[in-house]
């Protein structure tokens, strides 16, 4: 499956406003508060020691939807107390979830009413998800990092938090891997599902090697103002016209052929 037409431009133009915050909630290394918006519950990420969360998650995010990894619903937040607008991600899961997440994750599965029959399909989408991180540079991939959801009466797994990856690296040959979670949990899962479906991972990088040039301009000028100083906003920008994800992506491609990645 090719990744979908969908744009950043469909995401919510204007920001929503927390109608109400959540008070004890517990608050991840960047969650800055849980709040209501409407019927609605979203985790808001604010940026923290000068790293912008809010971009690196809105950029991501987009990316990882736009390739066909499906995403919480996502939007930016204002909260009415100092009118910071923040990142947003739609609250889709509890505990009981989490535990069945992992239990999908770690039992080789046989048959699903949506996604079909079994490890074959969940080999591939955990070998474009690895490539995905990797390119990314997210070295927190972890068990809590998926949802679980009901689908036309099966389950639809979903990927989240990219708020550990980095903007700087888009054109970089370097990879930082050894004794990350997302090198460590992704070996036992394809011990667990029958190694790495190399397919799947070049299909990945294919589609990232076929955005269009303004893919990367039109996602950044679509989150709020303040979020990535101009600087940065043309350095990303740039990357995307001039090809300059091309290099990470030849390298990224050459560490999976040679293993050096896996």
């Amino acid at each position: 499956m090719r990744p979908s037409p969908l744009t950043t431009g469909q995401r919510e133009l204007f920001p929503l406003t927390l109608s109400g915050i959540l008070p004890d909630c517990p608050l991840g290394q960047h969650l800055e508060l849980v709040g209501n918006v409407g019927s609605d519950r979203y985790y808001c990420k604010r940026d923290s020691n000068g790293t912008p969360i809010r971009a690196t998650e809105w950029f991501y995010t987009s990316l990882a939807g736009h390739l066909n990894i499906p995403v919480p619903d996502f939007a930016p937040i204002q909260n009415p107390i100092n009118n910071e607008i923040l990142f947003g991600s739609k609250h889709q899961w509890n505990t009981a979830d989490q535990v069945a997440v992992s239990t999908f994750l770690t039992t080789p599965q046989i048959s699903d009413p949506v996604i079909g029959s079994n490890s074959a399909w969940l080999r591939a989408y955990l070998a474009r998800l690895y490539v995905f991180d990797i390119f990314i540079a997210n070295p927190d991939r972890q068990f809590v990092n998926f949802l679980l959801v009901p689908a036309g009466g099966g389950r639809r797994l979903l990927a989240f938090d990219f708020a550990s990856a980095d903007l700087k690296t888009l054109s970089s040959r370097n990879f930082q891997v050894a004794d990350t979670q997302t090198l460590l949990v992704g070996r036992r899962l394809r011990r667990l599902h029958g190694g790495f479906d190399l397919q799947s991972a070049y299909e990945m990088l294919d589609w990232i090697a076929g955005l269009s040039a303004s893919w990367g301009e039109n996602t950044i000028e679509s989150m709020p103002n303040g979020w990535l100083d101009e600087v940065e906003k043309g350095r990303i920008c740039d990357q995307w016209s001039n090809g300059g994800t091309n290099d990470r992506i030849a390298a990224l491609r050459s560490g999976l052929r040679d293993e050096s990645l896996l």
